[in-house]
């Protein structure tokens, strides 16, 4: 599927200049989170389903992380997409391409296939530093994730051509427990994300856990 190429660059971290305006605010309506995890988790199981993942959890609303995204974002807005000691950060919802982002897991992987395989892991290495935007939902074993309104806004230029482009986010979440994004052995062809067990959906999710329908892990 194309993906438009300003969310792509930014995906990928192939950027070089931003600025940004910052807002938050509580999310209030409890089916407002209820939408915003279910988006999240279908975003998961098509993953899992794609890629023959058998302990990819679903997750679930956690307040800590919600007042922890909250303050956090209050504090250091766009820049603190960092991980934390027991998070990483991402966000999600672009204003700008709307229900498009859903399909950037698999979007941004077909681009980074294109580069050499060593190239397209220190891509995923240098973003692991910080957050790797969509791809942190690959993360099989994350369980729980908090999200606050925060509005990012600013340009980043292609240094391909030094176009200035826009991009824009609506939402700030902290998803946990896991801090990693890759595994440390990448043998190729294929990225390895770390935690990640190949096999039929839902299939092996611990002592804790049981698959649902949709493939996902839940506790039991």
């Amino acid at each position: 599927m194309q993906l438009p190429l300003t969310l792509l660059l930014l995906l990928l971290g192939i950027f070089l200049l931003h600025t940004c305006t910052v807002s938050s605010a509580p999310l209030e309506s409890a089916s407002v989170k209820i939408d915003l995890i279910a988006k999240m988790n279908q975003i998961r199981a098509k993953w899992a389903k794609s890629n023959n993942v058998t302990n990819m959890w679903k997750l679930e609303n956690d307040k800590d992380l919600e007042a922890k995204a909250k303050q956090i974002f209050k504090e250091t807005g766009c820049d603190g997409m960092r991980p934390g000691d027991n998070y990483r950060a991402f966000p999600f919802l672009s204003d700008v391409y709307g229900d498009q982002y859903e399909s950037v897991l698999f979007a941004a992987l077909a681009e980074l296939e294109k580069f050499a395989f060593k190239k397209g892991v220190q891509v995923l290495r240098n973003m692991e530093l910080n957050t790797g935007f969509a791809l942190e939902l690959s993360n099989a074993l994350q369980k729980k994730v908090g999200c606050t309104v925060g509005q990012c806004k600013g340009w980043h230029v292609d240094p391909r051509d030094d176009r200035r482009l826009p991009w824009s986010f609506s939402m700030f979440c902290i998803i946990g427990p896991q801090t990693r994004l890759l595994a440390d052995d990448q043998p190729g062809p294929e990225f390895l994300w770390y935690g990640t067990e190949k096999g039929e959906p839902g299939t092996k999710c611990g002592e804790d856990g049981v698959g649902d329908e949709e493939g996902l892990c839940v506790a039991k």
